[in-house]
């Protein structure tokens, strides 16, 4: 089945987000972006144009020849030069790393794979997780993380560079605090060594009655001689009856 087309764009702003981490470079980042726009190519192609906007299950042939023909429409696409070259690289690694199961061990673990596959398998699983590409349930960002971090062949460095990018609590948790309050998760706190406290916007007040204006906390950069409450849990969004993705719509300050 394919990635929806948001999906794609959310996967290519999720793997600079976290490789800027290690690179600024405006050209390691625009390649690495576009592999991850183009991770599909093979599948769009080989499901068929009559099958746009469905989900599409490929047979076991086409599944086993996918890292092959993704690669070679990348090429077919760009031409032939040493930027297309590593960036079919990084697509052929990264379909086969998503079905080793069926595969067996990229290049027989002969060769280490690159680490931008890498970056970029890791950032489609937890993308996976949270809208999956076929009719599984969708799993609340905190469980999507748990499952992307438990994976088989992601090693200790990738997932610090994770946890770094999004924190503990990912982007788009729902927290209660200790007030009462419920705040939703819109990014990792600007201190780098406060993974597990989040900027987060207030939804709620401690009755539970949503907020005009919701107000956005770094928890790990309090003011001096202010202290942020505590979070005390994380709540299921479907369980919320107030919009939470509300608060990414709306201009906050501290």
């Amino acid at each position: 089945t394919l990635f929806p087309y948001t999906t794609l764009f959310r996967s290519a702003i999720l793997v600079i987000t976290i490789v800027r981490q290690i690179t600024h470079d405006r050209v390691t980042l625009s390649h690495l972006a576009m592999a991850a726009l183009l991770a599909d190519v093979g599948r769009a192609r080989m499901a068929g144009e009559q099958k746009h906007g469905q989900l599409v299950a490929l047979t076991p042939e086409q599944e086993k020849n996918l890292p092959a023909a993704s690669s070679a429409i990348c090429i077919a696409n760009s031409g032939v030069s040493a930027l297309s070259a590593e960036r079919a690289v990084i697509i052929y690694e990264t379909n086969w790393a998503e079905q080793q199961s069926q595969l067996g061990p990229v290049y027989n673990k002969r060769l280490p794979t690159t680490v931008q596959s890498r970056l970029l398998r890791m950032v489609r699983a937890l993308l996976d997780q949270l809208a999956p590409r076929d009719t599984s349930h969708p799993k609340s960002p905190i469980d999507a993380l748990t499952t992307v971090l438990q994976l088989p062949g992601i090693d200790k460095v990738m997932r610090r560079i994770l946890v770094a990018a999004i924190g503990l609590i990912p982007t788009g948790s729902v927290v209660e605090f200790q007030t009462g309050q419920l705040g939703v998760v819109v990014g990792p706190s600007l201190n780098p060594k406060a993974i597990n406290q989040p900027r987060v916007r207030i939804i709620t007040d401690a009755g539970g009655n949503p907020m005009e204006n919701p107000v956005e906390y770094d928890l790990g950069r309090p003011t001096p001689g202010r202290a942020f409450p505590t979070i005390v849990n994380i709540i299921d969004p479907a369980r919320v009856k107030v919009n939470s993705t509300a608060a990414f719509m709306t201009g906050a300050g501290n």
